[in-house]
């Protein structure tokens, strides 16, 4: 690992039974000293310490609580690359939307990553709908996202078990592998000599002028806590982002930076596929 021991370690078993996690922290000496600090190991994260590890003399260390990486959020959705539709015209999430696309069909590319632009419908079942679509349409000319319309017998003609009364193509919507995305990212990460701890949660989070410090579970039964110095933080932890940031902040949990959770649903189908879109 590139990242630097530090000094004067204090070990877990010098501290009382009964303090918090940030006591612990503050107690502790540092153990380990990185550039960057990752929270996180899903797609988000192990893409920003690629980037990060390839700055030169760089040491960057990834921390992820679950025994792999990409284990939730990363893992457990519909693959869908995503075209930038529907999102309003100067939001960052459409720039990134847009941006993220393009990078990514390159990278799936030249890292021979399963992928297909499949492409997708968004399809109007009456006329009132059909008008929703136009103004739809004339959203994705407006922030320059390839779409275009399909007529009922035409739509009837490509997919003819699809019932539509008209139909918006997005052709750049696409499906990656995201197993195959997350092993890539983390080759790359390790391959410019950044590292990624398994079975490693932050625990608590300060900071002070020199920077950050964290202190991590490592599943050590001799060394079950380490403290990390780091220059700076990226915080990748998913459903889990909120409470880290508020590590730094409590009072921040009540405000701007908690999460609310809608329930989704996903239906498993054998038979054989009817259609060639998503």
């Amino acid at each position: 690992m590139r990242f630097r021991a530090a000094t004067g370690r204090r070990t877990f078993s010098a501290l009382r039974n009964g303090y918090s996690a940030a006591q612990q922290l503050a107690a502790r000496a540092d153990d380990a000293q990185v550039d960057c600090l990752v929270i996180g190991g899903g797609v988000v994260g192990l893409a920003a310490a690629r980037q990060l590890a390839a700055r030169a003399d760089s040491s960057v260390l990834v921390v992820e609580k679950n025994d792999s990486v990409g284990a939730e959020t990363s893992s457990r959705n519909s693959e869908v690359i995503h075209a930038g539709i529907f999102y309003p015209r100067d939001s960052l999430r459409t720039q990134l939307c847009i941006e993220g696309k393009r990078l990514l069909y390159a990278y799936c590319q030249e890292r021979r990553i399963p992928h297909a632009r499949v492409g997708k419908w968004v399809v109007a079942r009456d006329a009132g709908q059909e008008q929703q679509l136009q103004r739809l349409a004339a959203h994705c000319a407006d922030v320059g996202v390839p779409a275009r319309m399909v007529g009922r017998a035409q739509a009837a003609r490509d997919e003819p078990c699809v019932r539509a009364h008209a139909v918006l193509d997005s052709p750049t919507t696409g499906i990656v592998d995201s197993h195959a995305l997350l092993a890539a990212l983390r080759a790359d990460l390790e391959a410019s000599g950044g590292d990624v701890a398994l079975r490693a949660e932050v625990l608590a989070l300060s900071h002070d002028a020199a920077g950050f410090r964290a202190l991590v579970s490592t599943g050590d039964r001799d060394a079950p806590l380490m403290a990390v110095r780091a220059g700076a933080v990226v915080n990748a932890a998913g459903l889990w982002a909120d409470r880290v940031a508020c590590m730094l902040d409590p009072d921040a949990w009540a405000s701007e930076y908690r999460l609310h959770f809608a329930k989704g649903r996903y239906f498993a189908y054998t038979g054989p596929a009817r259609v060639r879109r998503l």
